[in-house]
């Protein structure tokens, strides 16, 4: 388990076996090679050590499979103003993500023009989406009320 900063406890690692192994059997699943595994998927057997590297590495040992597990954040590494951004190359597109996890932008990703922007009431994690502009300054603003429920949809061009 993990303990997030608002102090909820969340799952990190370790995952009941699901490919026919007994809880008393010694047998470890066999991994799928075209996919890369997840510490919430892999399965534990006797964890004996858990360390955490300068780097934010966190070093598992399984005694029972005699192996050495090590598990890394998923996320790409933020640019200079804090953002995220993660590329799709089926769409060629770019996704920039603020430090509170907002989709704030969509960027082409071979010409890097911006496709659509994202406008949030707040600069913080409890920012609402209130405004999308596409890439032709077409915009659609979404007012909301005092439950934060959307109330009115409005449409711009230009």
């Amino acid at each position: 388990m993990e303990l997030t900063p608002s102090g909820q406890l969340r799952h990190f690692a370790g995952a009941k076996p699901d490919c026919g192994c007994v809880d008393n059997d010694d047998c470890t699943c066999p991994a799928e090679d075209d996919k890369i595994p997840l510490s919430t998927t892999t399965v534990l057997g006797l964890v004996s050590a858990i360390t955490v590297s300068p780097e934010g590495v966190v070093h598992v040992a399984d005694q029972k499979a005699l192996k050495i597990l090590s598990f890394r954040h998923h996320l790409p590494d933020d640019d200079q103003d804090g953002d995220f951004k993660v590329a799709y190359p089926r769409t060629n597109e770019l996704y920039v993500f603020n430090r509170h996890g907002h989709h704030i932008e969509t960027q082409d990703l071979v010409t890097g023009r911006t496709l659509y922007s994202f406008l949030y009431s707040k600069n913080t994690s409890f920012g609402r989406l209130s405004k999308v502009t596409d890439s032709s300054g077409n915009k659609v603003m979404f007012l909301r009320d005092y439950n934060s429920a959307v109330s009115q949809v409005s449409a711009k061009d230009r």
